[in-house]
């Protein structure tokens, strides 16, 4: 009977401190930490027109954002035609740094990616064909814009020594990317060190990616002999000397012998 009696007691005991302000306050929190706090969706700024991630339905790799491309001289008007066009665009902070890039498990880096990528390209149509080829590898639009600044701002100065100074870097440059090239390429490597001045950093480039190419197209259409073309090659030269005769005896090249014609029947 003693035990019947307490036990309503030890229920209403729990259930009044269950029932207490404080308890139902820590009780919300809880709930609140954890279906809440932690389960809330991440937005996502690609679809905010606001942020520099979105991407307009005009925007395309193929646009050009300026009338003149950059070439070695007008470095000034370009920068700025080309951080007008970006600030229309919303795109300044893939230049400036002030959208660094995220890490890979970061919810926004494919975003990213999409958005660096695009100004990318239209960094590469807004340059001249021969500083092109010098940018093609760099990673992210933020390197561009810093190297392009680096090798192009101060040529127009009036500053007779930067100028000197500038050209004898570009030079410098040049002469190490050179000595860094294998000796098939001698040929090339000659013909630009036989230029006065020295040729800018991307039109080395180009020369060098353009023998690369010649190289492959002549090695793809070389046509392979097999055993049955050489072995006519052989016996025509054994039946007739004149379609397998060498250079040094072509007397079309290296002269008649004295008595060639009398000896004729």
């Amino acid at each position: 009977m003693v035990l019947d009696e307490q036990q309503p007691l030890r229920s209403s005991s729990s259930m009044g401190l269950l029932s207490s302000p404080l308890s139902l306050l820590l009780i919300t929190l809880s709930s609140a930490f954890s279906f809440g706090f932690m389960a809330a969706p991440i937005k996502d700024f690609s679809q905010d027109p606001s942020h520099p991630l979105f991407l307009h339905h005009s925007d395309g790799p193929g646009l050009i954002l300026t009338s003149q491309p950059l070439d070695h001289k007008n470095y000034t008007t370009w920068s700025h035609a080309m951080m007008v066009a970006l600030s229309v665009k919303n795109k300044v902070a893939f230049i400036d740094g002030s959208l660094p890039m995220p890490t890979t498990v970061d919810p926004t880096y494919v975003a990213w990616t999409r958005g660096n990528n695009l100004v990318i390209s239209w960094l590469y149509n807004s340059v001249s064909k021969d500083i092109i080829s010098s940018i093609l590898f760099a990673n992210t639009a933020k390197e561009i814009s810093e190297d392009l600044k680096t090798r192009f701002s101060r040529k127009n100065g009036k500053c007779g020594g930067l100028q000197t100074l500038q050209d004898y870097i570009e030079s410098e440059y040049v002469m190490s990317f050179l000595m860094g090239l294998n000796d098939s390429f001698a040929q090339v490597w000659g013909q630009i060190l036989l230029s006065d001045p020295l040729p800018p950093i991307g039109n080395v480039f180009s020369l060098v990616i353009q023998e690369e190419a010649q190289r492959e197209i002549v090695v793809n259409h070389i046509p392979s002999l097999n055993s049955n073309t050489m072995a006519f090659a052989v016996n025509s030269t054994a039946k007739n000397p004149t379609n397998g005769h060498t250079k040094d005896k072509c007397y079309k090249l290296v002269g008649y012998p004295p008595n060639y014609f009398k000896n004729k029947p």
